[in-house]
C-alpha cells in the first residue's frame, strides 16, 4: 500500500514543480493515520500533509491517491503562494482542486464528470467572501472547492490549455512567498490573454452568478417536404444565470455538413446571442437518410 502513497507523492511533486515552479524544500512528510483515526487525515501544512488510512485492501484512486495529490497541491496553494485561506478560500481550495483534477486525469483518468460536479452547486455565492460567511460547511465546499475549480476550468476552455498553463505558471511563480489576492490573479489572466476579464470576474468570482438556462416550452410543427415527413420545433430557452458571455447570432447554413454542438447535429458551427429567446430547430426523417438536426435560428436571452 505504501508504494501507492509514494507514487502519488512522486508524480505530484514532479508535475507540480513543472507546472507551478520547483518545490523549494528538501523534505515532504506524509502522515497516514489508521483508518479509525481518519478525522486527522486530509490536512495540509508546509512540508507536511496527512492522507487517509485505507479502509480496505484495495482502495480506489479517489480514496487514496486523490487525497495525497490534493494535499500536496496545497504546498503551492496556499503554502508557497501564501494566499489567505480564510478570507479568499477559493485561492486555496479551488486552485488545489484544479491542480488535483489535472493530475488525476493525466495519471489515473479518474475524475467525476463535470456536469455532475456543477450539479452539486445549489447555493452559489461570492468566492471572495470570508470563509465563515458561507454559513454552512456544505455551502463553503460547493463554492471554495467546486465552483472555484470549475471557474478555472472554464477559463481554460476559453483560452486553451497552453495559455492556461502560462497563466497558472506566471501566477504561481510571480507571487511565490507573497500574499496574492483574487485581484492579483485576475491581473495575471488579463496580462497573459491581452484582454479585460472584468465582466467575467464581476459575475462569476466577485458575484454569485453561474451559467444557468432553462427549457421553458417546446412546440413541434409539421411542414411540407418533398423528401418525406419533416418537422420544425420551436424551443423557448431562458437565461437564468450570468449574462456572460454574449453569444453571436447563428442563421441557417446552405450546407449540410454535420457539426456536433449542445447534443444536437447542426449544419454549421454557431454560437448563441443574448437578445431574444427563440430557439428554432428543424429536423427531417426519411427512409433512406439519417435523421439530423438543423438549426434555423438560435438565440438566447
Amino acid at each position: 500500500m505504501k508504494d501507492r502513497y509514494f507514487y502519488a507523492a512522486k508524480v505530484a511533486l514532479a508535475n507540480f514543480s513543472k507546472w507551478y515552479g520547483s518545490y523549494p524544500y528538501s523534505t515532504l512528510s506524509i502522515v497516514v493515520p489508521p483508518a479509525e483515526a481518519n478525522g486527522a487525515g486530509g490536512m495540509e501544512y508546509p512540508t507536511l500533509v496527512t492522507s487517509f488510512g485505507a479502509k480496505s485492501d484495495s482502495p480506489d484512486f479517489n480514496e487514496l491517491e486523490r487525497t495525497v495529490i490534493h494535499e500536496i497541491a496545497h504546498q503551492y496553494f496556499y503554502g508557497m503562494i501564501a494566499s489567505n485561506e480564510f478570507e479568499e478560500a477559493w485561492l486555496d481550495e479551488g486552485f488545489a482542486s484544479y491542480a488535483e483534477d489535472k493530475l488525476m486525469e493525466q495519471e489515473f483518468t479518474a475524475n467525476l464528470p463535470l456536469p455532475i460536479q456543477a450539479a452539486i452547486i445549489t447555493s452559489p455565492a461570492s468566492l471572495t467572501q470570508s470563509a465563515w460567511k458561507y454559513g454552512a460547511s456544505d455551502i463553503y465546499a460547493q463554492n471554495a472547492y467546486y465552483r472555484g475549480k470549475l471557474i478555472l476550468l472554464d477559463i481554460e476552455k476559453q483560452v486553451g490549455a497552453k495559455t492556461m498553463r502560462r497563466i497558472m505558471f506566471n501566477y504561481s511563480t510571480e507571487y511565490r512567498f507573497k500574499h496574492p489576492t483574487t485581484t492579483d490573479f485576475q491581473r495575471i489572466v488579463e496580462r497573459v490573454t491581452g484582454r479585460s476579464w472584468k465582466n467575467y470576474f464581476n459575475q462569476y468570482v466577485y458575484g454569485d452568478k453561474m451559467a444557468d438556462f432553462s427549457v421553458d416550452h417546446i412546440q413541434v410543427y409539421t411542414v411540407d417536404s418533398k423528401d418525406g415527413p419533416a418537422y420544425e420545433s420551436v424551443i423557448d430557452i431562458s437565461r437564468k444565470g450570468a449574462s456572460y458571455p454574449r453569444w453571436q447570432y447563428c442563421s441557417r447554413s446552405k450546407t449540410d455538413i454535420p457539426y456536433r454542438r449542445l447534443g444536437m447535429w447542426i449544419t454549421t458551427p454557431c454560437r448563441l446571442r443574448s437578445n431574444t429567446k427563440s430557439l428554432w430547430i428543424g429536423y427531417k426523417s426519411t427512409r433512406n437518410t439519417r435523421s439530423f438536426w438543423r438549426i434555423n435560428t438560435l438565440t438566447i436571452i
